[in-house]
């Protein structure tokens, strides 16, 4: 029995073309996370969101200004995505990646909090 033309089997060519063409659209559209470590250096983990292509939100003085103490600090330092710092010592941070997905990430410890650990992470 022969197969028409519209039946037939693709070529591996263009099967690999197909499989190519999907695995591009899908890295181009997920921007991954990257190695984050729980208890890993706060201002490490900040570099690496930075360096991967995540978006400090809240970029905002007047926010950093009219915050506690703690919050000043972080703000000062250059870590204007902070949301809020509480009196136990936790910072938490606002991220948004090119796809607009958000990140919260948490840091604890240090002098200021920024300089201490990543408490943890969380998308939203």
């Amino acid at each position: 029995m022969k197969l028409s033309n519209s039946l037939a089997m693709p070529s591996s060519t263009s099967l690999l073309l197909v499989l190519f063409s999907m695995a591009t659209a899908i890295a181009v559209h997920a921007q991954q996370l990257p190695a984050l470590r729980q208890n890993m250096d706060y201002v490490e983990a900040h570099r690496m969101l930075l360096n991967s292509g995540w978006q400090m939100v809240g970029n905002n003085v007047m926010h950093c200004q009219h915050g506690g103490s703690l919050q000043r600090a972080v703000c000062n330092a250059g870590f204007t995505n902070v949301k809020e710092c509480g009196a136990t010592g936790y910072c938490s941070y606002s991220w948004s990646n090119a796809e607009g997905v958000g990140l919260i990430t948490t840091s604890f410890g240090g002098r200021h909090s920024y300089d201490g650990t990543l408490a943890g992470w969380g998308l939203r």
